[in-house]
């Protein structure tokens, strides 16, 4: 029999298997699918969100050549002396505002340029028209929806008595989120410019910038600056190729349990005179085709969904991402890569099915299982060199460090993975006090480990980089998020002169827990400041009720004793730059909710005593009063509190609700894909393996088990080894995260993020568990015609 014959006949043996068993074929298409999907979504997501040099370039420079900075704070016109008289010059104004409506006070940055001038591109007009007169204003629309304005409204700036209008709505194109307000340079209220901008020819760019450097001022050039995504490029580089390294796992449990089912075919063959190696090449034919149909189906909803989601990527990134567009090579290389996977993935259970004497293969028996301590020694040493690798990439830089990170991800992954039969074959021998249903689960994992082995790996490596992911998330939060919010999301503050009268009415129409004036403390008309390492802030003075608005519950008796409560150790107080040495004694307490507001609480026994007395804080001249609810503040209470602050002349409300941030949405939004493909794999997976094991639940079916404990034994299996499968990606994702976070430009701190672990650990489990329970509740047992012989 040729070798044209064998093929032929395996391939009619392989269209006959997907009229038999459709699902089983749409499952292992499925498998294949996922990944690749994945990855091509991924990267066209990446090239549409992630700014270019060329945008970086304009958010600093706008149009001009030179960016001239004064570090002093001094006249920045002087500069203008040093500079060649033919140097085209603009300043651009920045301070901090904040904004005034009847009821409501936000804070703004208040930026002072010329839209159509060197600083083109800066800010960009969304509506109206830029503003050109002293009392003119463009404002961006996320104050303009807080403090429910339109075109042509107006609005105090700064001095509550100034009246602006608004004519126009302006956003920075790179951070929408930021609160701007836009005025005219030359109407600018601040006569010391920031920075200036300067256009000049390159070949005159170092003679300027001699000039200027060399008198104090700091002097950047366009093209001396380069790509700052260095840490992004590395992370998608790592995930990426650990992607494929999922990919190749998942599809290698496919077939791997696929192949198990064909045992008998092959035998078949075998005993007609096929070479093992004739078989192997049909089988990897086979392999190439379902994998190409899989690829192609990934690709096409890859784009869809990218497709689907292009038009919300603004709200959630954060910044004008531009139009939808998708690399060629990106897609190429996935359905390349995803080939390539397949094949490497397809070679090894295809040798080994084919291996088998044929004699067990006619059998339909499967061969004795040998132990599985190689696979022990191999996973150990896996895991020892993913960490070793890790370790490596902290203190190594670019390329080095990048691929040593990608190498520790992709052996953690194999580690994990080969350790889950010596897992499965151990924690079998502890089965026995479980019930039925989970202890036969258990034990069918064990004594069959070289079949769910391949499943615990693909729920390994799906869930890994979410984990990464994850961790990444977390330790960016506070960067990405700018700074310490300046209130509790608990809180509303009232300032105006009717702040007191507002808080006692606010307090009977909400549920507050405590309310307080916000008074800072003063020694000899100086603010006394307080510091906490890099953190600075400001003292109070209260008593238990603003403990308790403030987040210090606990604090009550420490006040009362006539300590300070702070939210740390290294407390230290400042009038001006002069540090004050004080025998005050310190009770740190550490806020659920850190913010940017006060760090430190004196009761006012002690501020007597001192010498000290209350004022307003910084930048204000009444005393605002704080309401700490007993639940998290929504729109609709400040809506409320508006109202009633309204009642009263320049009385007006804040709260953190109105300072929302959006632009941890496209992280976050990435780490729920990721963790749904993570679930869709943990499905398609554990539903191919319940396939399966068709032949189990009918044995158990013909000796009389009751239909809810094969429903119960089903999913306890899917439950198990999805759980299995989730408690080893908590390591494996951790490895490359550590390596990854080193690598930014900035001090990131490694943090675990409990809640998707503990999603992880019990939520994705619980839901494989349920499904697949409702799955098998839904169809009802039958004895199949024929199932090879244990």
């Amino acid at each position: 029999m040729s070798t044209w014959s064998h093929s032929r006949a395996l391939a009619r043996i392989e269209i006959r298997e997907l009229h038999r068993h459709p699902a089983r074929s749409l499952l292992v298409l499925s498998l294949i699918a996922i990944p690749v999907a994945a990855l091509v979504g991924g990267s066209t997501l990446a090239r549409i969100t992630r700014p270019t040099l060329k945008e970086q370039r304009t958010e600093t420079f706008g149009r001009a050549t030179l960016r001239i900075e004064d570090p002093r704070r001094l006249e920045a016109i002087a500069v203008l002396e040093l500079l060649p008289p033919e140097l085209l010059t603009e300043p651009v104004f920045l301070s901090s505002t904040h904004v005034h409506v009847p009821g409501r006070r936000l804070a703004a940055q208040h930026i002072g340029l010329d839209l159509k001038g060197l600083a083109e591109g800066i800010l960009v007009l969304q509506e109206g028209r830029p503003p050109v007169k002293p009392r003119e204003l463009a404002i961006s629309p996320n104050l303009m929806q807080s403090l429910h304005l339109q075109i042509g409204g107006t609005v105090h700036l700064g001095d509550p008595n100034a009246l602006h209008t608004v004519v126009g709505t302006v956003a920075d194109p790179e951070a929408l989120d930021r609160p701007l307000v836009l005025a005219a340079p030359e109407h600018f209220p601040d006569s010391h410019p920031a920075y200036l901008l300067a256009e000049t020819s390159e070949r005159r760019v170092s003679r300027a910038i001699e000039g200027v450097s060399e008198n104090g001022f700091l002097v950047t050039a366009r093209h001396q600056m380069e790509d700052t995504r260095g840490f992004e490029d590395a992370a998608l580089f790592v995930l990426a190729g650990f992607g494929f390294v999922e990919a190749a796992l998942v599809i290698s449990a496919a077939f791997a349990v696929s192949l198990r089912r064909r045992q008998r075919e092959i035998g078949l063959l075998g005993s007609a005179g096929a070479s093992p190696r004739g078989i192997t090449a049909s089988l990897l034919a086979s392999a190439v085709i379902l994998a190409t149909l899989g690829a192609f189906l990934g690709i096409t909803v890859g784009l869809g969904v990218a497709a689907l989601l292009h038009p919300h990527l603004d709200q959630w990134n954060g910044r004008l991402n531009g139009p939808f567009e998708t690399s060629p090579i990106h897609v190429a290389g996935a359905c390349a890569l995803g080939l390539a996977a397949s094949i490497a993935a397809a070679t090894i259970p295809a040798r080994g099915a084919t291996r088998l004497p044929i004699r067990i293969a006619l059998s339909g028996r499967r061969p004795p299982v040998r132990g599985s301590g190689k696979w022990v020694l191999v996973g150990t040493l896996l895991v020892a060199l993913a960490l070793a690798l890790m370790v490596a990439a902290i203190r190594a830089r670019g390329l080095t460090a990048t691929l040593s990170i990608l190498a520790a991800a992709v052996c953690g992954v194999l580690g994990f993975g080969a350790l889950s039969p010596w897992l499965l074959e151990q924690l079998a021998r502890f089965a026995a006090p479980l019930p039925l249903s989970w202890r036969l689960a258990v034990r069918d994992a064990g004594r069959f480990r070289s079949r769910n082995g391949p499943v615990v790996t693909a729920v390994l490596a799906g869930m890994a980089i979410s984990v990464t992911i994850a961790v990444m998330l977390t330790s960016l939060e506070p960067l990405l998020a700018g700074r310490a919010p300046s209130l509790r999301d608990d809180q509303i503050l009232l300032t105006g002169p009717a702040a007191e009268e507002c808080a006692r009415e606010l307090a009977r129409e909400l549920p507050v827990t405590a309310r307080a004036p916000l008074s800072a403390v003063y020694s000899d008309g100086q603010i006394v400041s307080a510091a906490l390492g890099d953190r600075s802030g400001f003292l109070v003075v209260g008593d238990a009720s603003l403990l308790r608005a403030l987040g210090y519950d606990s604090g009550e008796q420490a006040l009362s004793e006539g300590r300070i409560v702070s939210a740390g150790k290294q407390l230290e107080l400042r009038i001006g730059d002069r540090t004050l040495e004080t025998s005050l004694q310190l009770a740190p307490l550490v806020p659920d909710q850190p913010t940017s507001g006060p760090i430190a609480v004196i009761g006012r026994e002690r501020l007597a005593s001192q010498g000290w007395a209350p004022g307003p804080p910084p930048r204000q001249e009444l005393t605002p009063w704080l309401l700490r609810l007993r639940r998290p503040v929504t729109e609709e209470d400040v809506d409320l509190a508006s109202v009633v602050a309204a009642r009263s002349v320049s009385t007006t409300v804040d709260a953190a609700v109105l300072h929302a941030s959006p632009r941890l949405g496209m992280f976050r939004i990435a780490l729920l894909l990721s963790m749904t493909t993570g679930l869709i794999i943990i499905f398609v997976a554990t539903a191919l393996t319940s396939m399966e094991s068709a032949a189990d639940a009918a044995v158990l079916h013909a000796v009389g088990a009751a239909p809810a404990l094969l429903r119960r034994h089903t999913a306890a299996r899917a439950g198990y080894l999805a759980f299995l499968g989730c408690v080893l990606s908590i390591p494996a994702g951790l490895i490359p995260a550590a390596g990854l976070l080193p690598q930014a430009n900035v001090n990131l701190a490694f943090s675990l993020p409990w809640p998707e672990i503990a999603a992880t650990l019990i939520g994705l489990p619980l839901v494989a568990y349920a499904s697949t329970w409702l799955v098998a509740a839904l169809r009802r047992p039958r004895h199949p015609r024929w199932q090879p012989a244990r």
